[in-house]
């Protein structure tokens, strides 16, 4: 009996036996490294993304600071820099470009610094060049109003007005009312086109001429692009 004991038993053991070694060599096998691996190998891939966008950005921005003029096209130039910059800001620790990124980011801040002051620089001068040329342009209105009435009995200055540059006042006296209104309309139309030739030539229909009463704070008729308007 022992002996069929022993027989029936040893199959059970050596199967026991079987599954053990099984996961004992299950255990001994490395873990799957290929996730690992995989996003490490993302993680390089995004790193030479970042750096070669870097790269493209700023070599876009330098051609373009060669020609730049207007503060819009320094604008531009700045904004590369600053994207060169973010780029170059992603580039991992972990790449072998971080250290060329790393050195790079104060050389192409100074790039950036110097495009955005020109485009400060361009801005001012524009903006001081088109208040010269609305005051060349009010000046030559005013002379206009001289050569009609040197004696100013009608007419007595011409300024902007309002909020628009491209608005026209004339100030006239009292005589103003008793002026034919075919006369008024005339006058309407030859200052609005006078005003529009030197204001807007290229877009003539935007601005407009009015004729104010001054001491009574009164609009007393409009030129636009519908033409004289008299007002009651």
């Amino acid at each position: 009996m022992k002996f069929w004991n022993t027989i029936l038993l040893a199959p059970l053991v050596l199967g026991l036996n079987g599954c053990l070694g099984l996961w004992a060599l299950d255990a001994a096998l490395p873990e799957d490294d290929e996730p690992e691996q995989a996003a490490a190998a993302e993680a390089v891939a995004k790193s030479d993304n970042s750096f070669g966008e870097a790269v493209n950005a700023a070599t876009a921005a330098a051609e373009g600071a060669q020609t730049a003029r207007t503060a819009r096209d320094w604008v531009r130039v700045a904004d590369g820099w600053a994207a060169a910059i973010d780029s170059l800001k992603a580039v991992p620790a972990a790449s072998e470009n971080y250290q060329t990124a790393q050195q790079k980011i104060p050389e192409y801040q100074a790039n950036y610094d110097y495009a955005s002051k020109n485009a400060a620089t361009a801005k001012d001068n524009e903006a001081a060049a088109a208040a010269k040329k609305i005051d060349e342009a009010v000046d030559a209105m005013k002379t206009y109003l001289l050569v009609i009435d040197p004696d100013k009995e009608f007419l007595l200055d011409a300024q902007i007005i309002g909020d628009d540059d491209r608005y026209l006042g004339i100030a006239v006296t009292t005589a103003w009312a008793r002026m034919p209104q075919e006369t008024q309309e005339l006058f309407l139309s030859q200052a609005g086109k006078a005003w529009a030739n030197q204001r807007s030539p290229s877009k003539p229909n935007e601005t407009m001429v009015f004729v104010v009463d001054i001491g009574r704070e009164k609009i007393l008729g409009r030129y636009d692009a519908g033409g004289p308007h008299i007002m009651d």
